[in-house]
């Protein structure tokens, strides 16, 4: 398995909601945020219209109302699984296909460097990059070639959590904890075995960092995702149902492994 990973130098304060949408000097975002000036995206709909046609406009305007609908108002029903990293960092691992590379992302200089090195910007390419990793969070990357395949989150700390999931874990970070969210394969590369190979590399960076147990919220229909984790070992502890209402995200757990339903959960968190 090849995956590498740079220490940060330092951590910098976590920045305000704001900075999520002034890309630093050197990116392009190809995407847009409800919470983007409309100049922002005018100018985003002129770039698809000018290098993908009616057609790119159409696709993109339909993503960005998706996100937009989502964020007034969506629920779902969530699994909470539970990993232990010793166990699943000891489970031999083979790349499903040539040409790919996994890499550990900690910081936006080490986005930039790759990029530099030939690989697709991760602070272009995927929404909110550059605002989860100044507050703390790990990217884990699969490239096909140089480019992004699949990517998702990790969290070692609360400020880190706050950004790359808002559900309830019980996570104790100072005892060696983590979290994972927010794992996306490009649609074209699903069915590949790159999300679990991926996943490979998120067990050996926290093995690394000595970290003893991962906590992960995986929706109930997302079948492939579900598979990623267990095949490591992981197992769901509970059920919860998650709703999110004017940005505003609230958990009430429905079920239990010991088969009883239990009160709501005093959960509620503002979306990032």
């Amino acid at each position: 398995m090849r995956w590498s990973t740079r220490q940060a130098a330092s951590r910098q304060p976590a920045p305000s909601r704001n900075s999520m949408v002034r890309p630093i000097a050197g990116t392009r975002r190809k995407w847009v945020s409800p919470h983007d000036n409309p100049l922002v995206i005018v100018r985003r709909a002129r770039v698809l219209a000018r290098q993908e046609g009616a057609a790119g406009v159409f696709s993109g305007g339909r993503r960005f109302v998706g996100r937009l609908v989502n964020s007034l108002y969506s629920a779902s029903m969530v699994r909470m699984y539970r990993l232990s990293v010793a166990e699943a960092a000891a489970l031999p691992v083979t790349a499903p296909l040539e040409n790919l590379h996994l890499r550990i992302i900690e910081s936006p200089q080490d986005a930039l460097r790759l990029a530099g090195e030939g690989f697709e910007n991760v602070l272009e390419a995927v929404p909110g990059a550059e605002h989860k990793l100044r507050c703390g969070a790990v990217a884990a990357c699969a490239f096909l070639g140089r480019e992004l395949a699949s990517i998702d989150w990790m969290a070692l700390s609360d400020s880190a959590k706050r950004v790359v999931d808002s559900f309830p874990y019980p996570a104790d970070f100072a005892a060696d904890d983590a979290c994972t969210g927010g794992a996306f394969t490009m649609p074209h590369l699903r069915g590949r075995g790159i999300a679990a190979y991926r996943f490979s590399a998120q067990v050996s960076y926290l093995h690394s960092r000595g970290r003893r147990t991962c906590f992960s919220a995986i929706a109930i229909d997302n079948i492939p995702s579900q598979r990623t984790v267990e095949r490591y070992g992981a197992t769901f502890d509970a059920v919860f149902r998650r709703r999110v209402i004017m940005g505003r995200c609230s958990y009430k757990r429905v079920w239990t492994r010991e088969g009883r339903a239990a009160e709501a959960t005093p959960s509620s968190h503002e979306d990032h």
